[in-house]
């Protein structure tokens, strides 16, 4: 799914060393979304993504464990009250030189070991891990206030030939 993704933005770009991560994440929450269904107990999935550029080479690994981490989002969220819906956060956000991607979803802080199951082992904690190594930055899982969150830090490389923000996208 992520990668059909990447390589349609690519089809799509008028510049091939860079993509457009907002319509990219987007592409893959709404496809994520989408396969989940419309029940009334599905989780509520807000999004808040800021226009970046990033080379393929950092797009993709982004792209993947973007994927990985709503995907767990999605399995392991849960109203943080009774009467209430589970939440999905997914922020991208840019300041100077440091983009910030959190995944956040609730979790019942109620519940016995309430999310500490989430993230810690298993194939998909080891993939985010490789992803996160392969663009030079640190994957920090935090559980706090009833939210269990994934947030890399990275720091994009910068083509200075490469168009930025919604200038890649035009």
């Amino acid at each position: 799914m992520s990668l059909a993704s990447v390589h349609r933005c690519l089809d799509q770009s008028e510049n091939l060393a860079a993509i457009q991560v907002d319509e990219l994440l987007g592409e893959i929450i709404a496809q994520l979304g989408m396969l989940m269904g419309e029940r009334p107990d599905d989780p509520l999935i807000s999004t808040d993504i800021d226009p970046v550029v990033l080379t393929p080479d950092e797009a993709v690994p982004v792209a993947l464990l973007t994927t990985e981490a709503v995907t767990n989002a999605l399995k392991y969220a849960r109203p943080r009250a009774p009467g209430q819906r589970s939440t999905i956060r997914v922020s991208f956000k840019q300041a100077g030189d440091v983009v910030d991607l959190v995944v956040a979803n609730s979790i019942n802080p109620d519940a016995p070991d309430a999310g500490q199951e989430q993230g810690v082992s298993g194939l998909g904690s080891q993939m985010m891990n490789a992803f996160a190594a392969q663009l030079g930055a640190q994957l920090e899982k935090v559980i706090e206030d009833g939210v269990f969150s994934v947030r890399l830090r990275m720091r994009p490389t910068r083509d200075e030939s490469a168009p930025t923000g919604r200038q890649a996208g035009q």
